[in-house]
């Protein structure tokens, strides 16, 4: 939609998008008219893709796409079989989890001080931001 929008196209609405994806997240089972309206959603994506192809494909690299072509082959591949992990590691990681963590916490947070009882605390987070001057945005920045 950010695209549509600088290349000066036209799409279908946010709130309609939103629906959509709200619907299609749903799941299944659809009424005749949700899955004809979810196959019609999906028909403006494949629309809005033609009409940006074009007016992109001066600002694109033949490289960097097929790059990232390759790179999204290898993730999905990852997806699909799932990432090898040394098993033995991992046992071990999980039955000492919570000593490491606090071992962890106790060494790190000694020079922050934003644990209380290896519990994070919001409050402390802020107070040494501030200390600091370092500016974070918070929940009411939003």
């Amino acid at each position: 939609m950010g695209a549509l929008t600088h290349f000066g196209l036209t799409g279908i609405s946010y709130l309609e998008k939103e629906a959509m994806r709200e619907l299609a997240v749903r799941g299944s089972p659809f009424s005749t008219a949700d899955s004809k309206a979810l196959i019609d959603y999906c028909q403006t994506d494949v629309d809005a893709l033609e009409a940006l192809l074009k007016p992109m494909c001066e600002h694109l690299s033949l490289g960097q796409a097929l790059l990232r072509g390759r790179y999204m082959k290898a993730v999905a591949s990852m997806e699909h079989y799932g990432i090898p992990i040394d098993a033995e590691k991992l046992s071990q990681l999980q039955s000492n989890w919570e000593p490491l963590k606090e071992r962890l916490i106790q060494q790190v947070d000694r020079h922050y001080g934003v644990f209380e009882d290896f519990v994070f605390k919001r409050e402390r987070f802020a107070h040494y931001l501030a200390k600091q001057k370092i500016p974070w945005p918070t929940g009411s920045q939003r």
